[in-house]
Order: C-alpha cells, then sequence, then structure tokens
C-alpha cells in the first residue's frame, strides 16, 4: 500500500522464498509503473526471504530502498509478518 495514492498491489504465492519474494517485487514494480506510482521504499518484516539477495538487487535495479523491521511476537498482526508495504 502506498501511503500517498493508496495504491495497493497483492499477489498470493505458494511460500515465502527468495524466489517468490523477488518475483512479487519484480511484479508489484511494474505494476505500480503502469499506474504511476514511483516506489521510493519499501518496508519488510526481517524475514530471510526479504533479506535474500536476490529482492535486494531487484529493488536496487529499481533504486528502491529497502526498510525492514523485527517481527516480535503477537502483538502484530500475521498480515505485518508475510506483507509488503510499498
Amino acid at each position: 500500500m502506498d501511503d500517498h495514492s493508496r495504491y495497493l498491489y497483492c499477489e498470493i504465492l505458494p511460500g515465502e522464498t527468495k524466489e517468490n519474494a523477488s518475483a512479487f517485487m519484480r511484479n508489484a514494480i511494474a505494476a505500480s509503473a503502469a499506474q504511476g506510482v514511483k516506489i521510493q521504499r519499501v518496508l519488510t518484516a526481517n524475514v530471510s526471504c526479504y533479506r535474500s539477495r536476490a529482492l535486494a538487487a531487484v529493488l536496487a535495479d529499481a533504486g528502491i530502498e529497502a526498510v525492514a523491521f523485527a517481527v516480535r511476537g503477537s502483538s502484530q498482526s500475521a498480515t505485518s509478518k508475510f506483507g509488503y508495504w510499498v
């Protein structure tokens, strides 16, 4: 979800792998650009697939800053564990 335009992109994927995370981000970047939304930063959970070199390369190629946060337990919702915020 973009905090300015309220543009939202989502996909249902089979699991949290670096391949899925990278493919999702490539698709999200392309879909956002098609709508005129430029992604500047991505907030992710601090999970291995989101810290992968593959995802970092996709973000770096697009000039996007990645910001990770630590998931600390049940006080955060399940979607915050598995989601991207753009």
